[in-house]
């Protein structure tokens, strides 16, 4: 039995209070959720000494031979579900198995190693708490279908733009899965969190909206000549039926804005690089707007 009220067990529950952050299960709805970053738990165990004493409190006297250090490099995330959840103890069981390290979080389906304890209490107990920490690595993908229960690390989310179609907001990346590239200014030992533009299809056509989108810009990402005269696309993700795409951020405003608020160009040389560029941009939407027929179900859909 796992006796809570101990003093190790207690500074780990405070902790784990402390470095829990708000992202979102479901963008669409603004569902929020709460996730445990990567960073905090490997900080939390780089003390090996602070969690020797920390499976000492979950075994309470009782002996052990656990592997201390393989349970800091491989398990770390599935000790904490399972002090969690109150088993701290099959951790001794976990560690064991390849099949129920950190590296395989995020199952949906039991793995066959999963301990048997005659009823699926503790399956399902594990199964919702797993997700707490395993909130989505968002990297650069086509399309990736989320399950159900993946939870988004999007830290702060602003509304932008709101049409009949879609809405786009400003987003907030928690950095620890912030796994897209990085600008040329960047520093990666330096990451902090970045923002992106996430945009949300709404109405009885978002599924074929985004699908035109993203097979859109994919065109554009394999083009023989790369075009920096659009925003860049990241991914689209399909979660529960709601789609999104992953943008670049632009935060020079709108082309309307450019006209209206920007000195007009004056030398032969400005004019001549003010159209160029404003052919790349004519170019860019071209290229994503161009589906042929025999590459979408819904050739005859425009983007928008």
């Amino acid at each position: 039995m796992q006796h809570n009220e101990q003093y190790e067990l207690q500074q780990f529950f405070n902790w784990l209070e402390e470095v829990t952050a708000t992202g979102f299960a479901c963008p669409a709805s603004d569902q929020i959720a709460h996730f445990v970053p990567y960073t905090a738990i490997t900080s939390y165990f780089d003390d090996i000494r602070r969690l020797r004493r920390l499976l000492n409190a979950v075994y309470d006297g009782v002996e052990h031979n656990l592997d201390v250090e393989q349970i800091r490099r491989d398990c770390p995330r599935v000790l904490c579900i399972l002090i969690l959840i109150n088993k701290g103890r099959y951790i001794s069981h976990f560690s064991r198995h390849e099949s129920l390290w950190d590296n395989r979080l995020g199952w949906s389906q039991k793995p066959s190693e999963f301990p048997k304890t005659g009823n699926n209490r503790f399956e399902s107990a594990f199964s919702q708490a797993q997700w707490k920490f395993c909130a989505q690595d968002i990297v650069p993908a086509a399309t990736c279908e989320l399950t159900a229960e993946r939870i988004w690390p999007i830290i702060q989310k602003e509304p932008i733009a709101t049409g009949s179609s879609a809405e786009v907001f400003k987003i907030l990346v928690h950095k620890d899965y912030d796994r897209l590239p990085l600008q040329d200014n960047e520093n990666n030992d330096k990451r902090t969190a970045r923002c992106f533009a996430l945009k949300i299809y709404r109405g009885p056509n978002s599924r074929r909206q985004f699908d035109n989108e993203t097979l859109g810009y994919a065109k554009l990402k394999s083009h023989a000549n790369p075009l920096d005269n659009i925003v860049k696309f990241y991914g689209g993700y399909i979660q529960n039926g709601d789609c999104y795409t992953i943008l670049e951020y632009a935060d020079s405003h709108t082309l309307e804005d450019l006209f209206t608020q920007v000195q007009s160009p004056g030398s032969a040389e400005e004019i001549f690089d003010f159209w160029i560029e404003i052919f790349g941009v004519a170019r860019a939407l071209y290229l994503v707007h161009q589906i042929q027929p025999d590459e979408s179900p819904d050739a005859g859909t425009t983007l928008g």
